[in-house]
């Protein structure tokens, strides 16, 4: 089972597991680390590892995926290979988590999505204002 490490990062797995699902996040935004952390803590199962964007396994394992999908949303991959982000994958993970089916199962539903989808890229692009740091400027 993983666990948040002390300092909030989340304790990473080798990316070429492919029996889990895999989330990319922006290692370097303090509002996103801590949301994985917070994933991770409650992935009993084991189900979910996490690895920053900034790990160059990264570009080599999905080159295909442009380096701008990886700063504006979280790209989550399942076992099989599907990429879902942003919102979509907030969704999913919560859906694998214990205790939070059912609010990823809301998160699906066609009105509740879309503005789940517009909530999610209003925090991305204002996450500076929500203790991402430095690197994260208003308007990223």
């Amino acid at each position: 089972m993983e666990r948040a490490e002390p300092s909030g990062a989340p304790d990473l797995d080798p990316v070429g597991d492919s029996t889990r699902w895999t989330l990319v996040y922006d290692g370097a935004c303090g509002l996103c680390t801590r949301s994985v952390a917070w994933v991770m803590e409650r992935d009993r199962r084991g189900v979910i590892r996490a690895i920053p964007s900034q790990d160059p396994e990264v570009a080599r394992r999905w080159p295909e995926v442009p380096a701008t999908d990886f700063d504006e949303a979280m790209q989550l991959f399942s076992p099989g290979g599907e990429r879902e982000e942003g919102a979509a994958a907030v969704g999913t993970l919560l859906g694998l988590l214990p205790r939070w089916g059912a609010a990823g199962w809301l998160l699906g539903l066609p009105g509740v999505r879309s503005v789940a989808a517009r909530v999610y890229r209003w925090v991305a692009r204002r996450r500076g204002r929500f203790g991402c740091g430095e690197h994260c400027s208003p308007g990223v």
